[in-house]
Order: C-alpha cells, then sequence, then structure tokens
C-alpha cells in the first residue's frame, strides 16, 4: 500500500514539474521579465488575495458581455471549475492523508 501512495505521489509531482511548472515560467517569462516589468515580491504576495477570488468566483468571466447567456456559460464554467477544485481535493489531500471515517470514504 506504502508503494501506491509514495508512486501516485511522485506521478503528481512528475505531471507538475514537467508540464504545469514550465509553463508557469513561460507565462511568467512573456508577462513580466520580457517587458521589464519591475515588481517587488510584496506585490506577488497582494497578488494572491486576487488569485483565490478569481479561483473560486471566476469573476473576470462575467466582464465579457452582460447577457443572460454569458451567465449561464460563467454558472456552467464555475460548476466545472469547482468539480475540478473537488476532484483535485479528493483524489490528492484525501488520499495522501487517509482515514477510517465513512464520511471521508463516500
Amino acid at each position: 500500500m506504502h508503494i501506491g501512495h509514495l508512486f501516485e505521489m511522485i506521478v503528481i509531482a512528475g505531471v507538475f514539474s514537467i508540464i504545469l511548472l514550465p509553463n508557469i515560467i513561460r507565462m511568467w517569462y512573456f508577462t513580466i521579465l520580457k517587458p521589464g516589468i519591475k515588481v517587488s515580491i510584496k506585490t506577488y504576495a497582494i497578488a494572491l488575495k486576487d488569485l483565490f477570488v478569481h479561483m473560486f468566483t471566476q469573476k473576470q468571466f462575467l466582464g465579457c458581455e452582460p447577457t443572460r447567456e454569458n451567465k449561464m456559460r460563467w454558472l456552467l464554467h464555475l460548476i466545472l471549475v469547482f468539480g475540478y477544485l473537488s476532484l483535485l481535493f479528493t483524489t490528492v489531500f484525501l488520499n495522501w492523508f487517509s482515514t477510517e471515517s465513512r464520511f471521508i470514504i463516500w
């Protein structure tokens, strides 16, 4: 069982380091370094609040067009985002810190 958990952690770390991390660095290079924008560490810390607000509300998605159809698309997109975040939470964190609680297992 321990080998299975170790394999999962290695795979998740591998996906992060091979796919996600290079894309984060690439995006940071093209938006901050290449244009020559000076940003302090304090600005990054303050921006974390905005990151979480936009991650959990998808607020910017509503800014496109104020139509009923766009609001419905926003709601469906928000449900999809919550689904992915829930899947991430359940497969990674609850699996790594597994418990015998029936509530968590269900």
